[in-house]
């Protein structure tokens, strides 16, 4: 991931898959600003499931 500020970082979860999708936040004015998600997806059984993941600075 290269953030506007210039750093990289690097997401990895074992055995999900990552996407990145846009999405809203709402500041603290109510006022709705565009951003993008990390989103993971996995089947899980009904009683729940884990997934690790891990979030690194580059550099």
């Amino acid at each position: 991931l290269a953030l506007p500020d210039g750093t990289y970082w690097q997401f990895r979860s074992a055995g999900a898959q990552v996407t990145v999708e846009e999405s809203l936040w709402v500041d603290g004015n109510a006022r709705p600003v565009p951003v993008q998600q990390l989103v993971i997806q996995d089947l899980v059984s009904r009683g729940g499931g884990n997934f690790s993941w891990i979030l690194k600075r580059m550099g």
